[in-house]
């Protein structure tokens, strides 16, 4: 953010007035979809919901007569879109955008109760006084609905970014509309979050670059707007537990967060976060992943809070080698804990989560280390037709610089979504298939090693790598094979030669590849790796490197299983 906040924001209303329709009072943008919830075509101009309250907010933050005229055209337009019938499924929330309606989405995103209503309530919380009494009267209303339909939801504690912002809507509706009830609701789902995160050990959406940093700032938005002593302290309290986590992620000299990710929509940290991190946490990442000008929104509009006292110092005076582990779910179960493990050292990371899918938000392994040019990026990836499979599951054990992994499928999750896209019974039809470990830098190559039992992905100093264990798939043929494009590089364990399938999932009897990765700079040595199969279960192990490995799985596509939850 610019230091001169003045200045800022005369460039972001500029900006949204450049796109500003005034047949229709709503500002325009390119849609860039994510693939999921909206039909809507990449690339053509749409008018967004969530955005355009942010660019009401800072007109009328502006606080001039005409700001505060657009700005009140604007949210009129916005709250026409809501669903205000209280027996619809729909109650409550906003399509993405206007020219798709909640009916035309597959399906409806339940979260834009939350996302549109915390601005709304940002709204009337500062600036009621320049909000004329009819389009007030508007707002209380359709904060009621999103409200409801929150409190209708009810979300768990491991929504993370979703179970904090839904308690920030209904506290300010409860202040605002005077309905106790609501602001009662707010405090018992923080204390639930609360409690939920001191238990097991950290957020379930675990070192999530978009979702953590989003937590926080709706942190600082509720403490601008709430003055309820118990639930302020319960948000401070999240605010700590936050940055108690962060920190044993953050890798300073390479301005990253550590693998695993949870959810992401990027591999390098957008200069948005980066941004974000540097300003609260006062250190100075360096930028990576876009213009380090880019624009922060309407974020200016909110007041930072500097990351809690000594927090910060456990990150300046940590070690700059270390492997830690961290856990979000404890479980006396392998597949239903959570745990992630990450190694460091000054211009590398390598970290894992020991259970989860791969979905396309996810980065259950994740390394970067430094190149000359850039930040190299390791990554594991279950994929068809160009797309992460949202019914792979990995399995992962590490040690220090060197992890052994299993890759199976699942039966109960989506295709390209964690779960808006299931199929049933239904064979996935695909063009193609393939596991990719997958390097992206502009010096990437992969250099085949021992007759490509061993492959080295190497990018700068330091190289992957990686050693085939195993791969099955019934009744179809799979190729290990290394591969070098323009900036990136491989090994992918290829299905049937990227041929056409109808994949059945539940109709498989083995579904498995696996795999050993080291990580190091310099030349690096093989390490022994041993497969036993026994009735449905394999198990692989790895000798010769910082310690033994091993892990086992089931062939057989099985049920994901879902953290147990005690709170």
């Amino acid at each position: 953010m610019q230091n001169n906040r003045e200045t800022y924001a005369k460039e972001f209303l500029r900006q949204c007035a450049e796109h500003f329709e005034p047949a229709l009072n709503m500002r325009k943008i390119r849609w860039k979809g994510n693939g999921y919830h909206s039909h809507y075509p990449e690339g053509e101009w749409a008018c967004p919901t969530r955005e355009n309250l942010d660019y009401a907010l800072a007109l009328f933050d502006e606080g001039s007569p005409e700001s505060c005229q657009r700005a009140e055209t604007i949210v009129k337009a916005v709250l026409e879109l809501q669903d205000l019938n209280p027996v619809s499924e729909t109650y409550g929330i906003w399509p993405w955008l206007r020219e798709e309606s909640l009916e035309q989405m597959a399906p409806p995103d339940w979260n834009w109760a939350d996302f549109c209503g915390v601005r709304l309530a940002h709204m009337l919380g500062l600036y009621s006084e320049r909000v004329s009494a009819p389009l007030s009267e508007a707002i209380k209303t359709a904060l009621n609905a999103a409200a409801y339909s929150i409190f209708r939801r009810n979300v768990g504690p491991g929504y993370t970014n979703i179970a904090v912002k839904g308690a920030l809507v209904c506290a300010q509706a409860g202040r605002l509309l005077n309905i106790p009830f609501f602001i009662t609701y707010a405090q018992k789902r923080l204390e639930r979050f609360v409690a939920f995160t001191q238990q097991h050990g950290g957020f379930l959406e675990y070192n999530s670059p978009t979702y953590g940093m989003l937590v926080v700032l709706e942190i600082e938005r509720g403490l601008m707007l709430i003055n309820d002593p118990t639930i302020r302290r319960l948000l401070l309290q999240v605010h700590r537990l936050y940055w108690e986590q962060a920190v044993k992620s953050i890798h300073l000299s390479l301005g990253q967060i550590c693998g695993p990710h949870s959810r992401a929509y990027s591999d390098l940290l957008s200069p948005i976060t980066t941004r974000l991190i540097n300003e609260r946490l006062e250190v100075n990442l360096p930028f990576h992943g876009g213009d380090s000008d880019e624009k922060l929104g309407a974020d200016y509009l909110l007041v930072p809070v500097p990351c809690p006292q000594g927090i910060q110092e456990d990150l300046l005076r940590a070690p700059t080698t270390s492997f830690i582990r961290c856990t979000y779910i404890h479980s006396e179960e392998f597949d239903q804990q959570r745990e992630s493990s990450i190694w460091k050292s000054p211009d590398a990371c390598l970290g894992s989560i020991n259970y989860d899918n791969l979905w396309t938000q996810r980065r259950p392994v994740l390394a970067y280390w430094r190149t000359a040019e850039d930040v190299a990026v390791l990554r594991v990836r279950l994929m068809h037709d160009g797309k992460d499979f949202a019914s792979g599951l990995i399995r992962t054990v590490q040690e220090q610089n060197e992890l052994l992994s299993l890759v199976t499928l699942v039966t109960d999750k989506g295709d390209f979504h964690d779960h808006l896209d299931l199929v049933g019974s239904a064979p996935f039809e695909m063009a193609n298939f393939e596991l990719r470990i997958e390097l992206t830098a502009p010096d990437a190559q992969a250099l085949s090693q021992q007759e490509d039992s061993v492959w080295a992905l190497k990018a700068g100093s330091f190289q992957a790598l990686v050693q085939p264990a195993f791969a099955s798939l019934s009744g179809h043929t799979i190729h290990w094979e290394g591969w070098n494009q323009n900036g990136q590089a491989g090994l992918s364990a290829q299905i049937n030669k990227q041929q056409a399938l109808k994949l059945c999932i539940p109709n498989l009897q083995e579904a498995a590849f696996g795999f050993y990765i080291q990580l190091r700079e310099g030349d690096s040595q093989p390490v022994m790796l041993n497969t036993q199969q026994k009735d449905d279960v394999i198990c692989i192990s790895a000798q010769g490197g910082v310690c033994p490995l091993s892990l086992s799985g089931p062939l057989k596509p099985q049920p994901y299983q879902k953290p147990i939850r005690t709170v």
